[in-house]
């Protein structure tokens, strides 16, 4: 809305306050009041506004992240010379924290109150001020369940986390053990569950703003006993009445309780099986459906290609579900999108090591024929024996391999929800896999940019033609990249027979804004290149040099 003064409006000298309060139409409790005082003078004046991009709305901020807050002026007279952002105290003297455009602040202050002073040609200057309060999140409730004892799977637990109040409803509830999340997203205070075995159960409860906090409740949940249920089978059965009758949860939780019985890769396909089919339609079910995955890839580590091919299919369905998720921006609850940002970095880490060893039948290490081809005269017949089951092999990495990064890339767009501009970047590095998220704001001022990705093999150049071809295509000046470096002894490499190493360097960029990604191959096509430069030093190592030295491997650059 608009407030617009005819001239002479205004008295000389006369002080005004106006107010504007926005009422929440779905709650009208959720309201939010900005004022602005306006002095009456007799020379042309200009006024520079703050305003905020983030944890900062409704005039609130939450301790658990940073405030970011940026300078406007439409009617600064010229360019901007000088910008100064200082945090006011009544208790002390005022403190500089920023002398950019942007304010990005760390705080954990009841009160904060914030001045911006615009400097322009000729020592004019001009203020404008912020205040934010602190968001302590729901308060004044507590959390019981009964009964104590139970046994997973089976047991019907009540949580009731009653007397929780805010501001800013409605309140939801998330509930997790050590080792998995139990339900998320959920919005009634009390619930009825099953539960998998633990002593502890851990509860976020979260307002409408994101501001959480924390309870645990002590409990016993005995794990299934082996001599009652014997097998992977006997657990399983009870999920398709589970799940047409609509007890996802119980069903998730008895697939937790049934993991422990995966000993084989024949046990994570008929495991699998029961869930064939199964999509997702929420955030918390994508969560619930992912950790059913990492259990079970836990139980058959090391994977060979026939676990690779329960892999292959187990990761389609996460994409499809993936897929159908990300259309409707759902939000996600902080821990649960670190739980699935660190599951599929453990399900990359099981494309990076190799498991299995193929056939030598292609070729013999001792025939100099096959070792130098080239020099054979194509005239001459010349058969290599081949073996039929390294297809097989290759096909379930393969697969397996296509549809995990089809979920990666689904990843990135949730990320897209939790990481901004100036924000420290998220990394991972374990396992062969460096896994990092960058967030960069384009403006008319942008220039080249390089990014080295955290193993220190890759260096990316994002030229500034780039970046702003990335700002109009996907529509927003935050640009979220997700890169990934991976160093992988792959099962895939089929046409040098072991002993001979294969190894290969990894590398993705994918590019995002908060509001648009890429769907189709079309719209991947960029007019300006991305360049990037690759450190191989670290593939000289011995296995492959004691190859290099006998001549079996050209040298070559």
């Amino acid at each position: 809305p608009k407030l617009r003064l005819p001239p002479y409006a205004l008295k000389e000298d006369a002080v005004y306050d106006f107010s504007l309060t926005v009422i929440s139409r779905t709650d009208p409790r959720n309201r939010m009041t900005a004022t602005q005082t306006v002095k009456g003078v007799a020379k042309t004046s200009f006024t520079p506004q703050i305003l905020c991009r983030r944890n900062c709305d409704l005039g609130v901020y939450a301790p658990l992240d940073s405030v970011h807050l940026i300078s406007k002026c439409d009617d600064c007279p010229g360019m901007v010379k000088r910008y100064q952002w200082w945090l006011l105290d009544t208790e002390s003297q005022p403190t500089l924290e920023s002398s950019e455009k942007y304010l990005i602040l760390h705080t954990e202050e009841p009160l904060v109150q914030i001045r911006l002073r615009v400097w322009v040609k000729g020592q004019r200057w001009a203020d404008a001020y912020y205040t934010l309060r602190r968001n302590n999140g729901p308060q004044n409730g507590s959390c019981t369940i009964k009964p104590f004892l139970g046994v997973e799977g089976f047991t019907l637990f009540e949580i009731d986390c009653a007397g929780f109040e805010s501001p800013f409803p409605p309140i939801t509830y998330r509930y997790m053990v050590s080792y998995a999340v139990v339900a998320s997203n959920v919005p009634y205070s009390r619930i009825v569950v099953t539960l998998p075995a633990s002593e502890t159960i851990h509860i976020s409860i979260c307002d409408a703003i994101d501001m959480c906090v924390e309870r645990n409740v002590e409990l016993k949940v005995l794990a299934i006993d082996k001599s009652m249920l014997t097998g992977l089978q006997e657990v399983m059965k009870y999920l398709p009445n589970f799940f047409k009758r609509g007890h996802w949860n119980r069903a998730y939780i008895m697939g937790i309780a049934a993991t422990t019985f995966i000993d084989t890769s024949l046990d994570g396909d008929e495991f699998y099986s029961y869930l064939t089919g199964l999509v997702a339609s929420t955030g918390s079910q994508m969560e619930q459906i992912t950790t059913l995955s990492s259990h079970m890839l836990i139980r058959l580590h090391p994977v060979d290609f026939r676990g690779a091919t329960v892999m292959a299919e187990m990761f389609s369905h996460l994409g499809d579900s993936f897929s159908a998720i990300v259309q409707e921006h759902e939000w996600l609850h902080r821990e649960g999108y670190y739980s699935l940002s660190a599951m599929h970095m453990f399900f990359m880490s099981i494309l990076g090591e190799k498991t299995e060893s193929h056939s030598n039948a292609m070729c013999s290490l001792h025939n100099p024929a096959c070792m130098n081809l080239q020099r054979i005269d194509l005239e001459k017949p010349f058969v290599i024996k081949f073996d039929p089951l390294i297809l097989v092999r290759i096909n379930s990495w393969l697969m397996s391999t296509w549809f995990l990064y089809r979920c990666i890339y689904f990843l990135g767009v949730i990320a897209t929800q939790r990481h901004h501009p100036y924000d420290d970047a998220l990394t991972i590095h374990q396992s062969g896999i460096a896994y990092q998220i960058n967030v960069t704001e384009v403006t008319q001022n942008t220039k080249d940019m390089q990014v080295k990705t955290i193993d220190k093999i890759h260096v990316i150049k994002l030229s500034a033609k780039l970046l702003h071809e990335l700002q109009r295509r996907l529509n927003h000046s935050s640009i979220l990249l997700q890169i990934i470096s991976q160093q992988n002894f792959h099962n895939i490499y089929w046409w040098y027979p072991d002993p001979f190493p294969s190894k290969t360097s990894v590398l993705i960029v994918h590019a995002y804004s908060p509001v648009k990604f890429f769907r189709s191959a079309k719209e991947f096509q960029l007019t300006n290149p991305l360049v990037y430069k690759t450190n191989i030093t670290h593939l000289n190592d011995e296995s492959f040099n004691q190859y290099m030295t006998n001549n079996s491997i050209q040298n070559s650059t």
